[in-house]
């Protein structure tokens, strides 16, 4: 059997605050997340990966759910899975964006700047959103933190 393309989508019940610092570690180190987006109002967690996967849906449903377990265990979540879907996968996982974080290019991106200009900011400015995490690949923030955020850009300081 050929392997397919499969996204996942967990929702995690009872989690009435977003995933920081070490837990948000775990679930980079954890899994192929290419999502993670919380909607505090209803104490729920969205999960979203793409993975490879030769068996039946019916099969790679099983095993998204059992990896989505595994997760909330090993980042140490409070909640528990309430749903599982899984679809075939027609973007690649490198194209997925992240809906409710966002890495260090993507906030240059967002702000039509350099990725230089964020870290300064970062650094200068208390207000400016802080990130929630420091991952291998660098600094992660809360998306909605940094869509809200209207910002002037200064002209730069460096010399």
């Amino acid at each position: 059997m050929k392997s397919q393309q499969w996204r996942a989508v967990a929702q995690i019940s009872g989690v009435s605050e977003a995933p920081h610092g070490e837990q948000l570690s775990k679930l980079d180190r954890g899994s192929p997340m290419s999502c993670i987006s919380h909607e505090p109002g209803a104490a729920v967690l969205i999960l979203e990966w793409v993975f490879p996967f030769k068996g039946t849906i019916r099969e790679a449903v099983i095993d998204s759910e059992q990896m989505a377990r595994r997760l909330v265990e090993f980042a140490g979540l409070p909640g528990v899975v309430s749903s599982v879907s899984v679809s075939a996968e027609s973007t690649p996982a490198s194209k997925v964006l992240y809906l409710g974080l966002m890495d260090l290019p993507s906030v240059a991106d967002w702000f039509e700047v350099t990725e230089e200009r964020v870290l300064e900011r970062v650094r200068e400015d208390p207000a400016f959103p802080q990130p929630v995490a420091h991952l291998g690949s660098g600094p992660v923030f809360m998306g909605d933190q940094v869509r809200r955020r209207g910002v002037v850009w200064p002209p730069s300081t460096a010399g």
